[in-house]
């Protein structure tokens, strides 16, 4: 499918995407407002010839048509010695009395070499897996991800799928996955322009190329925002179940869809896009950098693939998958799955053997998994600043005491107190007596009853709510806590969209997702393939160095091993035990981390996320530290993409201390 938006009363427009030999393919309209049944007239002249006619059908002032197949595949003998050639087509009213061309779209075919022939059974049988790929791909759309019978009248086409796998030796849902994805890559180029902070302090980048001029804004599970980016095939969102062989190898085992999916249980979820490549270079000015991601490999120009798309063996796949969610235990082991309150104190940098309990190559969030949020937050939103749009639970530090006795699944608050939480958000309930230290680490804190969801706040009397809990019966007291918790795993799911957060994205309580990734749920997301070393010298100066692997299967917590062995991201001034805001970064999407090169501003300048490297080490010692990122439920403006916490050691676990399991835990070096 490609997009024509006609905005400003624009009349004629140009639209890139197609590829020759492409087939089946839609032309969606929008921005104007057509009759329920329209004529377009295709042809490859824009002056001589005759055309070929469809019609079109508007449904909530959405036209769609086919584009004609044989003009897909046919170039004409005009364009020979281009690379490209043009489907003009022409939109033309008649209402039985007068007909009149109204409008015209440039479709601009990317010319290729001519497809072979699919002879074999397994061929046949891979052609009609991707037919029924990308039918699924088209017609999940946020809106039907939400509508439970939709997605199951899009599974009944593709009820044998599996089954055909399972039949062949040599077709396997990650060949047809690569396959598909081949069948899409188009010319496009997605630029973002990064000012020097010695330039400016903005937090905005400027969007150019084929990101120009689109339009993102988050979701709500009521409202659902513009999403241009999210359109893209380079960068539309499909759920996946995935698990990984003992090298390191991903291999998606059913898609959102098809039959053996599924969101919940004992499966790992991941969001699948397009494998892209990314190239890096001084803008013109000369006053900062251009950020460049492309569908096509283009190696000869300087691109590169970014570090998700490299397998062990360093040879590169043609999608990438991220962790949807946080991680959640089932009968002792971690998966990546809805529906579940997520781990805690128990993740931890050195706890890399909870980790591999599914497997020898399974691991914590990497450091790509991070860089990825915070390329889509510049791709996206044109800013670094992904508070600006979306706080996540990083402002719901609440804790308040029950004022009146009750049983049943409710506990009743002061109607102030009661009217700051949110509904699908999570408690617990701790009686405390006796206690002074009302952290949520001690146990008492959720022994009435430990992160229950809550389901609804009803008034009581003129100053007291019942904030009603997914429990059984509990029997509260006057002076139990009631404590904010984490989302639950899956919590946007209902999300209206790709981006967004249930209630509201910028009152700070509310957990949020971009591109489908679920985020900031409320604790800090463990990195599992990077840590600090912090040194002191003789003379009292302090330097902070991340040390990064690529390979889960050789983490270690030994700083002689970490230092010999892992590669170095960067070096940069110790915070010395305060937060700092970050001023400049090392992002890098092709080796797959970011560091900070230094520090200032606050949470509405530069990056606007924070950086705590802890307290610095004695004279002439060194110490190691895990890697917390994006914050917690008391971040407030620190947290983010970006942010980091650094202050412990690295097998520090707490109870804001979450994780997820990622599916990059293991990647190679490019061969090229």
């Amino acid at each position: 499918m490609v997009t024509a938006i006609f905005e400003n009363e624009k009349r004629i427009l140009k639209v890139l995407g197609l590829w020759q030999y492409d087939h089946d393919q839609v032309l969606r309209i929008e921005g104007l407002d057509l009759p329920a049944m329209t004529q377009v007239h295709f042809a490859t002249s824009e002056w001589d010839g005759k055309t070929e006619n469809r019609v079109a059908a508007t449904s909530n002032k959405i036209t769609t048509v086919n584009i004609p197949d044989a003009l897909l595949r046919e170039c004409p003998k005009s364009a020979y010695s281009s690379d490209s050639y043009s489907i003009f087509a022409w939109i033309y009213i008649d209402d039985g009395t007068t007909g009149k061309t109204e409008y015209r779209i440039e479709l601009v075919v990317g010319r290729r070499a001519e497809p072979a022939e699919l002879t074999s059974e397994d061929e046949d049988r891979l052609a009609d897996t991707l037919t029924q790929i990308s039918k699924v791909a088209n017609n999940l759309d946020a809106k039907e991800k939400t509508n439970e019978t939709n997605i199951k009248a899009n599974a009944t086409a593709i009820s044998e799928l599996q089954t055909n796998f399972a039949r062949s030796e040599k077709v396997s849902l990650n060949e047809a996955v690569e396959r598909y994805y081949a069948m899409r890559r188009g010319p496009d180029i997605y630029t973002v322009e990064e000012l020097d902070a010695s330039t400016a302090q903005a937090c905005d980048v400027n969007r150019l190329d084929a990101l120009a001029g689109l339009v993102c804004e988050p979701s709500t599970n009521t409202y659902r925002g513009r999403d241009d980016v999210g359109a893209l095939d380079a960068f539309r969102p499909t759920i996946v179940n995935w698990k990984l062989d003992d090298d390191g190898n991903q291999i998606i085992t059913a898609i959102e869809g098809m039959s053996g999916f599924s969101r919940t249980g004992k499966v790992n979820l991941a969001v699948m896009n397009m494998g892209l490549y990314y190239k890096e270079e001084r803008n013109a000015a000369g006053n900062g950098i251009l950020r460049h991601w492309s569908m096509l490999p283009r190696v000869a120009e300087g691109y590169k693939p970014l570090k998700e798309c490299v397998r062990p063996d360093g040879t590169v796949q043609g999608w990438m998958l991220h962790a949807k969610c946080c991680t959640a235990e089932i009968d002792g082991v971690p998966y990546v799955t809805e529906g579940y309150n997520p781990v805690r104190s128990k993740i931890s940098h050195a706890n890399y053997a909870y980790a591999r309990k599914q497997g020898a190559a399974y691991g914590y969030e990497v450091d790509a998994d991070a860089v990825w949020v915070e390329s889509l937050t510049m791709i996206k939103y044109g800013t670094r600043s992904l508070q600006k749009y979306m706080k996540g639970a990083s402002a719901y530090y609440l804790q308040y005491k029950v004022t009146a006795a009750s049983t049943g699944n409710k506990v009743i608050l002061a109607k102030a107190d009661a009217a700051n939480l949110v509904i699908g958000s999570c408690v617990s309930v701790g009686d405390a007596t006796g206690k002074t230290d009302y952290d949520r680490g001690n146990a008492y804190m959720h022994n009435i009853a430990d992160s229950a969801m809550i389901t609804a706040i009803t008034s009581v009397d003129d100053n007291n709510s019942a904030v009603y809990l997914d429990c059984g019966s509990i029997t509260t007291k006057v002076g139990m806590y009631v404590s904010t918790m984490h989302w639950r795993t899956g919590s946007t799911s209902k999300v209206l969209g790709y981006d967004g957060s249930p209630v509201s994205n910028t009152d700070g309580k509310n957990i949020c997702k971009i591109n489908e990734i679920e985020i900031m749920s409320g604790g800090y997301s463990v990195c599992g393939n990077a840590v600090n070393i912090m040194s002191t010298s003789a003379a009292g100066a302090t330097t902070v160095t991340t040390y990064y692997t690529d390979n889960a299967k050789n983490l270690t917590t030994d700083l002689t091993k970490i230092k010999r062995q892992y590669k170095v991201a960067g070096s940069f001034p110790a915070t010395n035990n305060t937060w700092l805001y970050i001023k400049d970064m090392i992002v890098d999407p092709v080796s797959g981390y970011m560091v900070p090169k230094s520090f200032g501003g606050g949470d509405k300048t530069y990056w606007a996320d924070g950086y705590y490297t802890g307290e610095n080490p004695a004279v002439g010692a060194e110490s190691a530290r895990e890697l917390l990122l994006r914050g917690y439920l008391n971040n407030g403006g620190t947290a983010g993409p970006a942010c980091v916490f650094a202050l412990t050691g690295l097998s520090s676990a707490w109870w804001n201390l979450l994780g997820t399991l990622s599916p990059n835990a293991v990647r190679g070096e490019w061969r090229g």
